[in-house]
């Protein structure tokens, strides 16, 4: 879900607390619809035009043909029936060219499309990356487009089209590689109510191959300029990755690349809870500050025309950067036209930008209208300036008539960005959230405001640390101190609210006709620096005192994370074969089975090591399956790996097989396990018991404490053991151990006294050898 905190603001225009001199009157309390705004009734014609010919169903040329007539009428009768000083005639042409665009965008019957192909069994097709992958849980997705097919190695066809390629982590192609994939072709899966497929479709994606066989035909590729941006985009997510710890650098890969992949499924509806997702995605408010960065610097150097030109396209390339998605391309229309307009001396309004936004929009692709991110971007947007100029001078006038106009002056622009805005974006969406998300909640009147007053503070300093960490990994990594607290403020703060407020309005289904009731009722009822000032900044006693504040802290939570003499045991819930953190009385930490979602695994890794020391001395891996293995992939993005201890035969699978290769390609050391091998603790140790070459059990021993973590069926027991961890199954013996914890799920009366670790997010056990701790995290 992503929409605009605030309509972008050209830096020439801002407003200051000083400028009382220009108070609100009456009348500027009233919502005031300009008379001159063209570009707003051409791009809603334009969205009139794709919903009719999905509708309709007419052919192309009806549309040319319809778009023809209305050109002859707008040259022989130019003044014929105006709309808001726009001639009929010219709606109807964008009417009738958005038609005309959809209809050619959709797919032929013919036998070059390569969607004819589904259900012909196994084929063979080449073609080439068309953006980069994404990846979803334990697997990659790439989109090709398709150039030439082969069925049964018989008949060769030149094909087009574009197909999502479903693999298995491990894989390493990137835009402009050409493929070869081996495998069968089906139409998409559905999904939640058929929303997946019809997404997909209308981005022109009618076929789908799950874990076909891949090969590398050639690299290099694709448009160069494309091919440089997403290597950027890819070097600085790799960059993140290095220099903050988990969760945050999920959250700045979001907010300063539009990369969510790394945001865990509980981080994302615990975003979604205190209605905050807008801040995890790139939206109109990143924007306003991105152009408000650039365009002081260039201004102030080159002028103003060839500063905001040069700020017009730093905006267009970074939002080719972050994925151009619709809410990034309405925000980069508008903050371009904002900054245009500024350059020569025209402010324009608001809805005329919107406007020319979703027209220009609308031209590139036709099928926006189904997309949830442009209905939320858009409507947000028509809130924000539709109302907040009435609601900021009500507001206004209220606090000069209660505490005067010069507290007025300095407090009421704080309470309209960070409180009326947020109130009227989601009043504005609110239709739409309850259509597509079935749910609401209160708790966003909270969260932004305890928000986003930091959020230019994260996106600023963290584009700074990510820029020189590109150069110097080390003073990246200095400046990431500096930008860590206000994300990890980001990140804790939407989690405790979270969890403290989780419960949501929960609505049944909802036909699309009450949406447009809504909004109906909502219209008839609210329309009755220089470097050298720069430096001066840094060098003020304020910023070194935020400064320091902020290394402080990051100091403080690595001397908290020191070893304290104990063994740690953190078992986590999620897995259905055990998977543990080991920390040893040294401080070093061992890693046992990687069964979950990457995502996943690196947060709950992550929020356990020292948030800048981030060293996993040993992973061990006591199984092949894929399952027990996805988790590991890209580990080593966010996580430095002393070894690898394997429980099986990695030559077994061919998953195993990619991910020996990809830990020996990091230079990580890897060892085969045959049961003879000791790590020794000082005190305590670890020791390995295998069965048929595969490891069935580990056991830890620290003075008077015994450990037993089980991976496959064992006879016997030690008959002292402290702690036991296995996972269910049928004929499962009660045991003596004073803490006995199953993984995995099963019949719950036949378990005794156990724990089971699905019912939390992980149960810790700690010892010194004599006595032992347990606690856990519930989800």
């Amino acid at each position: 879900m992503t929409f605009s905190n605030a309509p972008p603001q050209s830096p020439h225009t801002a407003a200051s607390p000083d400028s009382a001199v220009n108070q609100p009157t009456e009348k500027d309390t009233k919502v005031h619809i300009p008379a001159f705004m063209p570009f707003f009734w051409l791009g809603l014609v334009a969205i009139a035009g794709s919903l009719l010919s999905e509708w309709l169903r007419f052919g192309w040329a009806y549309w040319l043909v319809g778009g023809v007539i209305c050109l002859v009428l707008l040259l022989a009768l130019p003044r014929l029936k105006p709309l808001h000083k726009v001639p009929a005639s010219m709606l109807g042409i964008v009417c009738c060219l958005t038609g005309m665009l959809y209809q050619l965008s959709l797919p032929g019957n013919s036998v070059s499309d390569i969607r004819t192909y589904i259900g012909e069994g196994i084929v063979s097709f080449r073609g080439t990356i068309t953006e980069p992958p994404e990846i979803s849980g334990s697997s990659l997705r790439y989109i090709i487009s398709a150039e030439m097919l082969e069925v049964k190695g018989v008949s060769t066809q030149i094909v087009s089209g574009k197909v999502m390629v479903s693999l298995p982590l491990g894989y390493d192609y990137q835009y402009g590689d050409h493929l070869e994939v081996i495998g069968e072709l089906i139409t998409p899966p559905a999904g939640s109510g058929g929303s997946w497929r019809e997404y997909l479709e209308h981005r022109g994606i009618y076929t789908y191959s799950q874990f076909g066989r891949v090969r590398l035909l050639e690299s290099g590729g694709g448009n160069p300029l494309l091919a440089l941006l997403y290597g950027l985009r890819e070097k600085g997510a790799r960059v993140i990755d290095r220099i903050f710890p988990a969760p945050e650098n999920a959250l700045l890969r979001g907010i300063l690349l539009g990369d969510e992949s790394q945001i865990s499924p509980l981080a994302r509806e615990a975003f979604s809870i205190t209605g905050t997702s807008h801040i995890i995605a790139i939206s109109g408010f990143n924007m306003a500050v991105l152009a408000g960065i650039v365009a002081h610097v260039f201004t102030r150097r080159l002028g103003v025309q060839k500063g905001s030109l040069l700020t017009i396209i730093v905006l267009l390339m970074y939002t080719i950067l972050v994925g151009a998605e619709a809410s990034v391309l309405r925000a980069a229309f508008m903050g371009a036209f904002t900054v245009l307009g500024s350059s020569i001396a025209r402010r324009g309004n608001s809805l005329n930008n919107l406007g020319i936004s979703v027209l220009l929009m609308m031209l590139i692709n036709p099928h926006l209208p189904w997309d949830v991110g442009f209905q939320l971007s858009a409507m947000a947007t028509l809130g924000l300036a539709l109302f907040m100029p009435p609601l900021r001078a009500r507001l206004t006038l209220w606090m000069n008539a209660r505490f005067g106009e010069e507290f007025s002056a300095r407090f009421s622009a704080w309470v309209g960005d960070y409180l009326l805005v947020t109130l009227v974006a989601q009043v504005s969406v609110l239709p739409l959230l309850l259509y597509h998300f079935k749910s609401f909640s209160w708790v966003f009147l909270i969260a932004n405001p305890l928000i986003l007053p930091v959020q230019p503070l994260v996106m600023i300093l963290g584009m700074l640390a990510m820029a020189i960490g590109l150069i110097s990994l080390p003073m990246g990594t200095l400046f990431a101190w500096i930008a860590w607290p206000f994300a990890a403020y980001t990140n804790r703060m939407v989690f405790w609210l979270a969890s403290n407020f989780p419960h949501t309005l929960q609505v049944p289904n909802l036909e699309f006709a009450w949406v447009i009731l809504a909004y109906l009722i909502l219209a008839i009822v609210s329309l009755g620096l220089p470097w050298r000032k720069w430096l001066g900044l840094v060098t003020k006693p304020a910023f070194i005192l935020v400064a320091l504040g902020s290394i402080s802290l990051a100091l403080w939570a690595s001397v908290v994370a020191l070893p304290d003499g104990r063994l740690h045991m953190t078992i986590f819930g999620q897995s259905t074969a055990p998977m543990l953190l080991l920390r040893n009385p040294a401080g070093q930490y061992i890693l046992v089975n990687g069964e979950s979602e990457p995502s996943v695994l690196s947060e709950q890794i992550e929020s356990l090591l020292p948030p800048f020391d981030r060293r996993i001395e040993i992973v061990i891996i006591p199984g092949c399956q894929q399952d027990q293995l996805s988790g590991l992939f890209g580990l080593t993005r966010q996580i430095k790996l002393g070894q690898v201890l394997w429980g099986c035969d990695p030559e077994d699978r061919q998953i195993s097989k990619r991910l020996w290769s990809a830990f020996a390609a990091e230079g990580i050391a890897q060892i085969r396990l045959n049961g003879d091998e000791l790590l020794d603790f000082q005190p305590g140790s670890l020791s390995f018991s295998m069965e048929k070459a595969k490891l069935q059990a580990l056991i830890l021993e620290q003075a008077g404490f015994s450990g037993l973590v089980v991976f496959e069926s064992m006879k016997e027991f030690p008959q002292s053991t402290s702690l036991l961890v296995q996972p269910w199954q049928e004929e499962l013996r009660e045991s003596e151990a004073q803490v006995w914890v199953l993984t995995g799920d099963g019949e719950r009366e036949n378990a005794g006294n156990a724990l089971w670790a699905a019912d939390y997010r992980w149960l810790r056990v700690e010892t010194d050898g004599q006595q032992q701790w347990l606690s856990q995290k519930i989800p």
